[in-house]
This record gives C-alpha cells, structure tokens and sequence, in this order.
C-alpha cells in the first residue's frame, strides 16, 4: 500500500453513560498505528483531520443504519438477513437504530464542518477504492 488508509469503528451508545467508543488504524506500507476513545467530539475532529490532509478514511458505525422494507406488510419487521430469527426491530435492535442514527448524523455534521475543503463521500467501497481518497462509508456488498 503507496498510500495511507485510516480505517475508523464506532461503537454507538449512549455518550452521557460512558457506552460510546471508537477506534482507528492509519496504516501505511511500512507502519500501522492506532488510537481509540470515547470522546465523540474528538473522534470526529480526528476523521476531519485525516480527510484534511489527504488521507483517505473508511469509516463504519457498530448499529443499524438501515431497515428492510419488504413488499409483505407481514415481513416489514422481520429478521434482517444473516442475523438469525430476531426481528431487528426487537429489543436492543431498535433503541440501537435510533441512537445510531442521531449520533451518525451529529458525527458527520461535525466532520463536515471541520473539513477546509469538500471531500468526496463514497457509499460503495468499489468506488471508494478505485478513487484512492475521500470518505467511505460504504459497505464491500449490499444487504438484502
């Protein structure tokens, strides 16, 4: 690998009780470093800060961003594929979806306000790859 990749994980909780974490790797050919916290403030800045000088930054959320909208009403909260029987809208899965998505939309404002200049975002990581730079905040294949 020529060029750095900073690949970044967010454990998505709640921040007041502590439950919010995340993690980096900034890797080169010839070195890897890594960092974590539980600052959410400071995570973003520090995807900024990568993005501001040019690294490119494929960044994940450990919650559930999507729901599957079936064509059978009877399907509309059933289990999502390849997480066994339980519907996604059970228990943690809901409460998950909804701390998730108010987080992710807070971390990435916050990212976009500390950006000097745009950034290309990429939802397909095909494309994230092949463009060699910008944000990732894809997925390698689609859920169904």
């Amino acid at each position: 690998m020529d060029k750095p990749l900073a690949v970044f994980c967010v454990d998505i909780g709640s921040v007041a009780t502590k439950k919010f974490g995340w993690a980096c790797s900034l890797v080169y050919a010839d070195s890897d470093k890594a960092g974590s916290g539980s600052d959410m403030a400071l995570f973003a800045d520090t995807v900024a800060g990568n993005l501001n000088v040019g690294v490119p930054v494929a960044l994940g959320f450990e919650c559930p961003l999507f729901v599957p909208i079936s064509d059978s009403p009877t399907r509309l909260t059933a289990a999502r594929r390849g997480e066994g029987r339980r519907p996604w809208s059970a228990g943690a899965g809901s409460g998950v979806l909804a701390t998730g998505l108010t987080e992710t939309v807070w971390i990435l404002r916050r990212i976009r306000e500390r950006l000097v200049s745009p950034v290309n975002a990429y939802l397909e990581w095909s494309l994230f790859d092949r463009a060699g730079e910008g944000l990732s905040c894809g997925r390698r294949s689609s859920p169904t």
